[in-house]
């Protein structure tokens, strides 16, 4: 057999891996939340965009300038977007979100925050130090099957008990 066929015979690495069997849970969430801004909030993100673009031309530090106007533009190309729905599935052998599969032996801890209807997500820490924990809204699922079913292969972190600090500021300035 030449190279160009072994290599054709050999899987993808970051290729999705499928399950054969069944999902023990599964269903779809949007991609990201899409608040809604009123016009004060835009009013007062505009005050401080122009505040950082005086204050780094002021100071001459145009690679500051340089950096807030990417900001703007990429939170720009965000704000227009329409987020997607993502199907998540839990299986025997790991996590399939979207086109991607995490298995088992990629993640640490599963955690759950369940405090309707301001806190319905479960998150899962990954092995991995540089990777962040992934949260998924739980939406009309069930906490207490999801934990029964998650316990058999992850241990629970029980010490979690908030969200994300993260979260908690993406929230709070709509971001």
């Amino acid at each position: 057999m030449d190279e160009k066929q072994e290599k054709s015979n050999k899987p993808e690495e970051n290729a999705p891996v499928e399950s054969a069997a069944k999902p023990l849970a599964e269903w779809s969430f949007p991609e990201f939340v899409k608040y809604d801004r009123s016009r004060n909030w835009f009013i007062i993100a505009g005050i401080i965009i122009a505040a950082g673009l005086v204050y780094s031309v002021w100071t001459a530090n145009f690679p500051f300038a340089l950096i807030i106007l990417m900001v703007v533009v990429v939170y720009y190309m965000h704000f227009v977007r329409t987020p997607e729905e993502v199907q998540f599935a839990i299986f025997d052998n790991g996590l399939q979100m979207g086109h991607r599969f995490i298995k088992w032996r990629e993640l640490k801890k599963f955690w759950i925050l369940y405090d309707p209807p301001e806190v319905k997500k479960l998150y899962f820490s990954f092995k991995s130090s540089i990777r962040p924990y992934l949260s998924i809204p739980l939406d009309k699922q069930n906490p207490v099957e999801l934990r029964k079913t998650l316990a058999k292969y992850l241990e629970e972190d029980l010490e979690q008990e908030e969200e994300p600090a993260s979260e908690q500021w993406g929230k709070i300035l709509k971001l």
